[in-house]
């Protein structure tokens, strides 16, 4: 990802016992450029979030799985980074940005662009009330698949000790 770094707003904030709709609909209000990144834990180990934001609308998003090197963009990555705001382990970090950055940052990045601009009203209406472990999976529903070896193949005929 080609982001600025930008200037550092809030760093380390825990997300337990915080709305981080909240804190994302405050930004809007503000008439933020910028972006907030969120890193939680979830079933696929670490992951982490961003949205981009300018002028107070969301314009870009990227979900990124790093135990599976998957990662989403656009309005599922959005979904995603949302739902993660709500579970209770995560931390999140602010960064300001220029107008002129937050332009660079999406003309550098198309693939994290939001079909349609999302504004306060209609982020308020697509906030999930709880984490849901389901949406999440279902993102990376290949990646959970497990395969089996020859060693399980063994071991369900009673083989498991032989090398």
């Amino acid at each position: 990802m080609n982001i600025p770094t930008g200037e550092i707003v809030e760093e380390n904030f825990s997300l337990k016992g915080v709305s981080l709709s909240q804190k994302v609909l405050t930004l809007m209000e503000e008439s933020f450029t910028g972006y907030l990144v969120l890193t939680s834990e979830g079933r696929g180990g670490i992951e982490e979030g961003l949205v981009l934001m300018r002028g107070g609308k969301a314009i870009g998003a990227v979900y990124e799985y790093l135990k599976f090197r998957k990662i989403v963009y656009g309005n599922i990555a959005l979904g995603l980074l949302l739902n993660a705001g709500m579970a209770e382990h995560g931390v999140m970090d602010i960064s300001k940005l220029s107008r002129q950055q937050a332009e660079l940052a999406t003309a550098f990045n198309e693939k994290m662009a939001l079909a349609v601009e999302i504004s306060d009203s209609d982020l308020a209406k697509i906030i999930p009330s709880e984490y849901n472990p389901a949406f999440a999976e279902k993102a990376i529903e290949k990646e959970l698949e497990t395969k089996e070896s020859k060693f399980d193949i063994f071991k369900k005929f009673g083989l498991g000790g032989i090398r």
